[in-house]
């Protein structure tokens, strides 16, 4: 029979019980949900990440005996955002020719698209006719789903 150590059965029914949190979140509260992720170290703690009144939007959505585990977070822009600005970006460097394999980093409240070639892109900021927004960082890769300077 396993054996699990108490605090790993105690983390274990928290997520169980705000398991649905996250679908819950964007939802309900588009418009300033940017999303969660879990914390382990420094303390276990479900990081949750708003644009406004993030605190008193998930106290509503986490019991009381449960919300010491729950950390609120601000960021810029919201989860919906994001997604929004990653369909906007992929289609235009798609329609210009430039593959494209791209991400939501929920943590770093951020847009990741990668692209094997930088000379298009360049091109078109350079003239004005592309523009990135802070939030999305395009990364150069030696093949998709390798970075280039990664090794095979």
């Amino acid at each position: 029979m396993l054996s699990f150590p108490q605090k790993a059965v105690e983390r274990f029914e928290i997520l169980q019980t705000l398991i649905g949190l996250d679908v819950e979140l964007k939802n309900a509260e588009p418009e300033t949900y940017a999303g969660l992720y879990i914390r382990h170290s420094p303390g276990f703690r479900i990081i949750t990440l708003f644009t406004s009144n993030g605190e008193e939007i998930v106290r509503s959505y986490v019991p009381d005996d449960l919300f010491e585990y729950v950390e609120v977070q601000p960021v810029s822009i919201s989860y919906f955002g994001l997604l929004q600005s990653q369909t906007r970006i992929t289609d235009t460097l798609n329609n210009m020719g430039v593959d494209t394999e791209s991400h939501i980093d929920v943590r770093e409240n951020r847009v990741v698209v990668n692209v094997m070639d930088l000379n298009r892109i360049d091109a078109a900021i350079q003239e004005n006719e592309l523009e990135i927004p802070d939030y999305v960082e395009i990364i150069k890769v030696g093949k998709f789903g390798i970075p280039k300077n990664a090794s095979a």
